[in-house]
């Protein structure tokens, strides 16, 4: 959705939609933003972190699961503190606690960023 269409569509949901979606906030990105977030994805610990599958899916997990650990844990036949373990690591390894709301938004923002990027062979 471009800035035309924005302006005239009646759908309060739909321009919010747009405009925050993350593929329109890249798109419309300097060139010296797109560097620092490449360059916060080859920090070692955030290589680290992306490349732990069973992590990084637990975490897309609890994400679509609404925050809800036990969605979460029986949605994905996994103990609850198994999950609440993988957390604590999170936490450990970055500072962001899941469990928190704010800090889930910003690492979904994270999932995210780095998605478009990969897409764009931008990071790698």
């Amino acid at each position: 959705m471009d800035n035309l269409q924005i302006e005239e569509s009646e759908n309060v949901e739909e321009k919010i939609r747009a405009i925050f979606s993350t593929n329109y906030i890249l798109k419309n990105f300097n060139e010296s933003i797109k560097e620092n977030y490449i360059k916060i994805f080859k920090i070692p610990v955030i290589e680290k972190l992306f490349s732990n599958s069973e992590l990084m899916s637990s975490i897309k997990q609890f994400l679509e699961n609404d925050l809800v650990i036990s969605k979460t844990s029986r949605n994905s036949f996994m103990h609850r503190n198994t999950l609440i373990y993988r957390f604590k690591k999170l936490k450990k390894m970055i500072g962001l606690d899941l469990q928190r709301f704010n800090d889930a938004v910003i690492f979904n923002n994270i999932i995210n960023i780095k998605k478009c990027l990969d897409e764009k062979n931008l990071v790698i």
